[in-house]
C-alpha cells in the first residue's frame, strides 16, 4: 500500500497497514484550479508548474511505488515537483495523532492518502472533497472503479458520495504449513470449514513440550488481525453506527475468551508477548497463522515455499476484515484539479502493477490481484488473497479510535495474562467512554 501494512509496523505489512499523504500544492508558476469541483473539468496543461509536497508514513517499499508513480505523473507534468517525505509510525494510532496535530498546526494538505483506520475522522472533520464530478467526466477513472471491488470503493463512499479512489489493500486469511499437515494426515478443509474444524487441527499439530513444543497456531497480536475473530462470533468493539464503544459487549467476552483459550486452555497457540506469529511461521514452530499478502516477501524471503491459504473459519458468521487505503482532494485546495492526476496515477492501473509485482500489499483492481506477477505459484490459492473480500467487513474505525484501539490492546495483554476478559474489557470500555465524553 503506499502504506503502514497492518502489523504492528514493519510497515510489516496494515491496515494495515495505508498511509497518510499530505500533498501541500505550493504553485511554481500557478495552480491548476479548480475545473472540476462543481463545473466542467479541464484538465492542467503539461507545462504547468508545481510543487507537490508528499508527507507519508511508510518503508523503503513504499517510496518505491511512489517514486515509480511519480515519474510516470512526471512524464506527463515535467515541470511538476514531488517531494516524497516518509516518515515512520508506529501505529495508525501514533499516525493519525501525528495527522490531528500536523491539521491543528494549520498544515493543510492538498491531497490526504488514508486508511480505513483514519476514514471516519476524516469525514468528521470534513477533510475530503467529493470527487464525483471529476469521476462522472473521466472515463479513465470510470474504468478504473469498474475494475475493483465495490466493497472497497463502497468503503470510501459517504451518504452516496465517493471522497477517496482505493490504492491498495489487505483482507486477513489462514495460512498453513502444507508439509505439516501431509505429515499430520490432515486434508486442507473446505473452503467453509468451522472454528471446530479449526480448533481440532490446531490440537493435533500441537506437539512437544518446551523449547521444542510447535503449536497449531500462533495468534498475531496487532489489533487488525484480531478483528476476524470478533466479526465471525458476531462480535464488533463499536456500535454499528460508530458512535459508542462496545469492547464489553456478551459477542466481544466470548470471542476474547476464546482467544484466551487457546493459549491457557488448550495451549495450541503461545503467548502473544514476547513471540511473533511471523517469526515462528517459517520456522516451523507453528503449523498456521494469520495475515495477509504483505506476508508472501518475507515468508519468501526466509526460504519458505511449502505453505497455501484458507478463509478465516466460520463461528457465528464465516466474516474476516480488509483494510484499505484511498486517495483524495482535501476540501480546501487551491490545486485541485493537478491533485485529481495525481490520485489517478497513484491508484491507477500501472500502479496496481507495481503493487502485484512488489506483492508487500494486494493490488485493488482484479486485473492486477489476479495476474501472474502477483499469484505467482506459491501459495496455491493465493486467489483468496483478492476473493476474501466476499466475506470480509472493513475494520470499525471511529473518529475515537486513537483511544479505542491501545484500550483494546491493553484489555488483549491482561486477557492474556490470564485476566478476566469481562472485567478487562469492561475497564478498557469505560476508558474509551470517558475520553469521548472529555472531548
Amino acid at each position: 500500500m503506499n502504506s503502514l501494512q497492518r502489523t504492528p509496523l514493519r510497515a510489516a505489512a496494515v491496515l494495515g497497514m495505508a498511509t497518510v499523504i499530505l500533498l501541500a500544492g505550493c504553485a511554481g508558476g500557478g495552480g491548476s484550479g479548480s475545473t472540476g469541483v462543481d463545473g466542467d473539468y479541464v484538465a492542467p496543461e503539461s507545462d504547468i508548474e508545481a510543487t507537490l509536497t508528499v508527507a507519508t508514513a511508510g518503508g523503503t517499499e513504499d517510496a518505491a511505488l511512489y517514486d515509480a508513480a511519480t515519474a510516470r505523473f512526471n512524464e506527463r507534468f515535467p515541470n511538476v515537483t514531488v517531494e516524497n517525505n516518509f516518515t515512520n509510525s508506529a501505529s495508525w494510532t501514533d499516525y493519525i495523532n501525528k495527522l490531528l496535530s500536523q491539521i491543528a498546526a494549520g498544515d493543510s494538505p492538498d491531497v490526504i492518502t488514508m486508511a480505513t483506520e483514519g476514514i471516519e475522522f476524516g469525514f468528521s472533520k470534513d477533510l475530503f472533497l467529493p470527487l464525483d464530478n471529476y469521476i462522472d467526466q473521466d472515463q479513465e477513472a470510470q474504468d478504473l472503479l469498474a475494475d475493483i471491488a465495490d466493497p472497497l470503493v463502497e468503503s470510501f463512499q459517504k451518504d452516496g458520495e465517493t471522497y477517496l479512489l482505493p490504492n491498495n489493500w489487505n483482507a486477513m486469511v489462514m495460512f498453513y504449513n502444507t508439509r505439516m499437515f501431509e505429515e499430520a494426515g490432515i486434508e486442507r478443509p473446505s473452503d467453509n470449514w468451522t472454528i471446530d474444524e479449526f480448533l481440532e487441527i490446531a490440537q493435533k499439530l500441537t506437539t512437544g513440550s518446551g523449547d521444542d513444543k510447535v503449536f497449531g497456531f500462533g495468534i498475531p497480536s496487532f489489533s487488525w488481525a484480531l478483528q476476524p475473530w470478533l466479526y465471525s462470533h458476531g462480535a464488533s468493539w463499536a456500535s454499528d453506527d460508530l458512535t459508542e464503544p462496545t469492547l464489553d459487549s456478551p459477542e466481544m467476552v466470548e470471542a476474547m475468551q476464546f482467544l484466551q483459550d487457546l493459549v491457557l486452555e488448550y495451549e495450541v497457540s503461545p503467548q502473544i508477548a514476547g513471540s511473533d506469529p511471523y517469526q515462528l511461521f517459517p520456522a516451523e514452530k507453528v503449523a498456521m497463522t494469520a495475515g495477509g499478502s504483505f506476508m508472501m516477501v518475507p515468508l519468501q524471503d526466509a526460504g519458505m515455499d511449502d505453505y497455501d491459504l484458507l478463509p478465516w473459519p466460520k463461528d457465528v458468521s464465516q466474516t474476516s476484515v480488509f483494510g484499505t487505503s484511498g486517495v483524495s482532494i482535501y476540501k480546501d485546495s487551491q490545486n485541485k484539479d493537478l491533485a485529481w492526476e495525481y490520485l489517478k496515477e497513484l491508484a491507477g492501473q500501472e500502479s496496481q502493477m507495481d503493487y502485484a509485482v512488489a506483492r508487500t500489499n494486494t493490488p485493488t483492481t482484479r486485473t492486477a490481484a489476479m495476474s501472474p506477477e502477483f499469484l505467482g505459484t506459491i501459495p496455491q490459492h493465493a486467489s483468496l488473497f483478492y476473493d476474501t473480500i466476499e466475506m470480509a467487513k472493513s475494520i470499525d474505525a471511529p473518529t475515537f479510535y486513537p483511544t479505542l484501539e491501545p484500550a483494546f490492546q491493553r484489555a488483549l495483554e491482561e486477557i492474556m495474562g490470564g485476566a478476566d476478559p469481562y472485567t478487562a474489557l469492561h475497564k478498557a470500555n469505560e476508558e474509551v467512554k470517558a475520553s469521548i465524553s472529555n472531548d
